[in-house]
This record gives structure tokens, sequence and C-alpha cells, in this order.
């Protein structure tokens, strides 16, 4: 295949290293699906290092994927490392006074949630459900009352209707629970008590390789210190490519963030945000949660309407602070940490800086290789600008991109679709296509 892609001009290649997505192969042949299920083991480096010695004999160059499929995880992620989700529960109190709620536990919370999930428009993808070992590790961090503004509101993902609630009676009630109890002296109105956990959302990749079949194949904490450096040491700093850094092994290639939870979280988000913004989120924190806004795909829109509201702009200054310190702590957690991992070992990062609320063309600016694609937004012109204006004003010289994708036209492409799509990609600001990808004979 190098020898191929050699002859026909291609400048090098990008590894991307996947498993079958036939779903019944373990049960069908279970021999083959032990070989495909090799990933990052001596068999593994042995295969890349083999491609990247024919590489340097021919001048070409390797990109690497940061694991197998996407988002970047694996089962080498464990689920204090993994991706996080904060999940809240409402109850409504009609009468002042001193009352006794007994609160929704974490299965009920999560239940809840789920059940309203509208279908996933990845049906390829594994389904977003309420794990057992989810559930056995959402721990409770806060409860917190408001007075409600008119009728009382639940968390939904489906048929959402704001409720507004009374900024100046939001009130962290956490040190008045005992054992699943909260007892408190409620002021004249109608309130609503609200329980909010958090934990490991056991989100997994789609039809990856692993390096244990027998384990889930978590996504990363995008959002934890150390998280994303520990990964790459274990799937590339291990395999020893030290003579070809720099030179053949060009980059290791970040994919889109397309994570998927309900409402991004960290373990110390709480003592983050009130570093960067100057007061404590406890008692706001129903507020943030914005359906659907944090899952997979954000990329496209799905509209921006909260369960719960403060009047007069507040909700909307309180999310915009949430959403500023979620972009802080990624920026800051995971590209920085891809750009330093990079080069402390003589290698660049290569990234698609979009998938998330963020600040695109900064985030753009921090990877060595800004990448965009032609298969998210449309291929529109404007999207893919947006690594092209970053390698203008961040001084990037090299801009890549997904190139020559789309969904669902199998053996439709010609070459003036091929011409076309290229021209866009120059006018966008991109000067290196990535042809994704290596196109094999298919009997069926």
């Amino acid at each position: 295949e190098i020898a191929e892609m050699d002859e026909k001009a291609f400048y090098g290649c990008e590894i991307q290293t996947l498993a079958t997505m036939d779903p019944e192969l373990r049960n069908r042949d279970p021999e083959k699906y032990q070989r495909e299920h090799r990933y990052v083991s001596d068999f593994y480096f042995g295969l890349v290092r083999a491609v990247m010695a024919e590489c340097q004999k021919r001048d070409m160059i390797v990109d690497l994927t940061v694991g197998s499929c996407w988002p970047i995880g694996g089962t080498f992620v464990t689920p204090e490392d993994s991706l996080k989700t904060l999940l809240m529960s409402a109850v409504y109190v009609g009468q002042n006074g001193r009352r006794t709620i007994v609160l929704p536990t974490a299965a009920q919370t999560a239940l809840e949630y789920y059940g309203s999930l509208p279908p996933s428009p990845f049906p390829f993808l594994p389904p977003v459900i309420a794990k057992p070992a989810m559930i056995e590790r959402l721990r409770l961090i806060k409860v917190t009352a408001a007075r409600v503004v008119g009728e009382p509101g639940t968390f939904s993902a489906s048929d959402i209707r704001t409720a507004a609630l009374e900024f100046s009676s939001a009130i962290d009630l956490t040190d008045m629970v005992e054992d699943g109890i909260l007892t408190w002296d409620f002021p004249d109105g109608c309130w609503q008590v609200f329980v909010i956990y958090a934990g490991p959302v056991y989100a997994e990749i789609m039809t990856d390789a692993k390096e244990n079949p027998d384990r889930m194949s978590l996504v990363l904490d995008h959002f934890k210190a150390g998280a994303i450096e520990r990964l790459l040491d274990h799937y590339i700093g291990r395999g020893d490519f030290s003579e070809f850094a720099g030179e053949t092994f060009r980059s290791f290639f970040s994919d889109s963030f397309e994570l998927d939870t309900q409402c991004f979280w960290s373990d110390d988000f709480l003592a983050e945000f009130q570093r960067r913004r100057g007061y404590d989120l406890s008692a706001y924190l129903p507020v943030i949660f914005v359906p659907e806004r944090d899952s997979r795909d954000s990329v496209s829109d799905k509209g921006y309407t909260p369960c719960f509201d403060f009047p007069d702009g507040l909700g909307d200054r309180i999310r915009r602070d949430y959403e500023m310190t979620v972009a802080d702590i990624f920026r800051e957690n995971f590209l920085f940490g891809l750009k330093n991992w990079g080069e402390k070992h003589g290698l660049k990062s290569k990234v698609q800086c979009y998938g998330h609320a963020m600040d695109n063309l900064q985030s753009f600016g921090l990877a060595h290789i800004p990448e965009t694609e032609q298969l998210a937004a449309g291929g529109s012109i404007d999207f893919m600008k947006l690594a092209g204006s970053a390698g203008l004003l961040y001084d990037r010289p090299i801009v890549t991109a997904e190139s020559l994708v789309w969904g669902g036209q199998d053996y439709q492409v010609n070459p003036m679709k091929i011409k076309v799509a290229s021209d866009r990609l120059f006018v966008s600001g991109v000067n290196q296509m990535i042809y994704h990808g290596f196109p094999y004979q298919q009997p069926d």
C-alpha cells in the first residue's frame, strides 16, 4: 500500500487503526475477533514501525491517530480518567414550613433522564444508556433549592418547558442532607429542590480495535489535568518511534471532539469555576443544564433551551461563565497537553478543534497543524475557514483537512466532484489534503 501511494505521488499516509463494524464477529468468528483486537500490543507497534521504515526509505511522512477510532479513549482508560457528567433531579415543594424530603437516588436520577433521551442520530454507535456501573459511581455533590416563579419544572431531554426561578432565593442546602433526606424550614412560596450527582458517564468508543477485548473502551476525560499525557505515553510513547520522530513520523492526530455526556464536568470543576469566574456556582447549578447541548456531535444545531432559568439575563450570564470555564480547562488540560507532549517528543499535534463550545480560532492555533474536514457542517467554506484563518493568525504554515468524504454517497465520486471539493478546500485556506481514506475492493 505504501508503494502504491508513493507511485501515485502521495506525500505520506495517516494511520487510522479501526476494527470491523460487524457486531456479530465475536460470536461468528472468535479467532478473527481476537486477532482484530491487538491494538498497542508488541505486534501492533511492530507493524507501525514497519510502515514508518518503508515511508522513511521513500521520503514519505506518517501521521498516527491518537487511539483507535473516536473520540479519544480505549480500554486503557480507567473510570477515574474517563469522561464525567452532571445529572440533576428536581423535587417540587408546594408548601412552606419545616419539611422532610426524601431525595431522588442516583439510580432514579439517571433513569429519569435517560428515559427521555431522543433516539441517537448515529445508529452505528454504542447506545447511550444509564449503565449500572455509571449509577454505582455517581456521587451526590450538591443539593440546592430556589423559589419557583410561576409553574414548576423538571429536567428532561424532550418536551422542554423552561421554568423560572427567583435568583435571590437560590441556596445551597447540601449541609442539611443526611442519608438522602433533606430537612429544612422552607420560607413562604413554592420551592423546588435540586439534587445534583456527578460521575463517569461510561461513554464508549465506536468500532475500536481494543487493547483488551474484554473491557469497555471508555472515552477519555478531556478536562482532567494529566489524562491525555498518560494516554499518549501508553498509546504512542511505548512504541519506540524515536528514530522516526520529527521527520518520517510527523504528527499524531486528534479527531473532532464529539464527546457524549449530559453536562460537561470534571472532579475539580467547582473550585476551577470559582478561581476563574470569582463566585461559587453551587447554588446556581440547575440553570447550567441545557438538554443535548453537550451530547455527541454538537457541531449541529440542537437548540439552546434550558430546563430552568433565572430572569433578567442572569441565567444566560451564568451559562456563559460555565461554558467559558469548560473551554478554559479543555484548552489548558487537553489542547496544551497535546501540544506540550508533542514538543517533548519531537512531534507535532494535528487537531480538529471543534465539537463543543470553545474559542475555535484560539484552539486551532494551539495545534501545530490545524485540521478541518469536509464532512462536518456540510463542508461549508465558512466552517472550513476557521482552520485556514487560524493558520494565518497563529503562524501555522500547514493547514490540513479530512478530505473527499461524503456520507452515504458510496461509489458516486467522479473526477469533477474531486476537483470541485479540492478547490473549495484551497479557497478555505487548506494547503494539504488528507485523503480519507484508502479504498479497498468490497465484494458486496
